[in-house]
């Protein structure tokens, strides 16, 4: 990864509109911002990624939030909130930091680039293979049929549930800067994954489940519309 990464394919001519939004907040704090798809310097799994570069003072003005950060020698993590110490699976942005003199880049892994775009309601709904992903005002997505009980409402930021012994799907929530929330669910295909490899586990250590599997139930929608070939700019 880093600058040695190399596009392997085109960027999606339509991205995922949460990430659009953040990008716009770099972009705002005088970064440049630049979308990337390629693998993992150590892996082939393709990648879509957001590369935001600046100064040093640019940078840091917009990670501020994150308390006490200070910047690697030459490269390190970040997680935002979370920082350069704590892994956060449901942060805004997570990546690398790389720092040549005044130059800071951060590489924000945005997820597979291999995904559709669907809207329905007002919430745009973006499919992988392993997790369906519903962004919207919380109106919208609760007017979908996600449970309210899973959006970070009021005074809470995120919400969750995962758990690898789950009897149903793994979930999360997060609202981002513009009030907005993105929810994100497993999908059937991961969900039957992981059930059948706790059962193969749970078999061969003569472990006895307690309850039977069931397949996650799914906001239910009357329409929607796919369109990966027009939207928002990249950025």
């Amino acid at each position: 990864m880093g600058e040695q990464m190399r596009a392997s394919a085109p960027v999606p001519a339509r991205i995922p509109r949460h990430i659009g939004s953040l990008n716009r907040l770099a972009v705002n704090a005088g970064l440049t911002v630049e979308m990337e798809v390629g693998p993992y310097s150590n892996g082939p799994e393709i990648r879509l990624w957001s590369n935001w570069r600046g100064a040093q003072a640019a940078f840091l003005a917009l990670v501020q939030p994150v308390a006490s950060y200070r910047l690697p020698l030459s490269r390190g993590r970040l997680n935002i909130p979370g920082g350069s110490g704590y892994y956060a699976y449901n942060a805004l942005v997570s990546g690398d930091v790389i720092v040549s003199g005044n130059d800071v880049l951060y590489q924000i892994d945005c997820g597979s680039a291999e995904f559709t775009i669907a809207d329905a309601g007002g919430v745009e709904i973006v499919s992988y293979a392993d997790e369906t992903l519903y962004h919207g005002a919380p109106a919208a997505l609760m007017a979908l049929g996600i449970e309210r009980c899973r959006l970070p409402l009021q005074k809470r930021a995120t919400r969750s549930f995962r758990e690898w012994e789950a009897h149903t799907e793994n979930w999360s929530s997060r609202r981002q800067p513009d009030g907005s929330i993105v929810y994100r669910v497993e999908s059937p295909a991961a969900f039957r994954g992981r059930r059948a490899r706790l059962e193969e586990y749970a078999e061969r250590r003569g472990i006895v489940l307690g309850r039977e599997a069931k397949t996650p139930a799914r906001p239910a929608h009357l329409r929607l519309v796919v369109d990966n070939t027009n939207g928002p700019d990249h950025v």
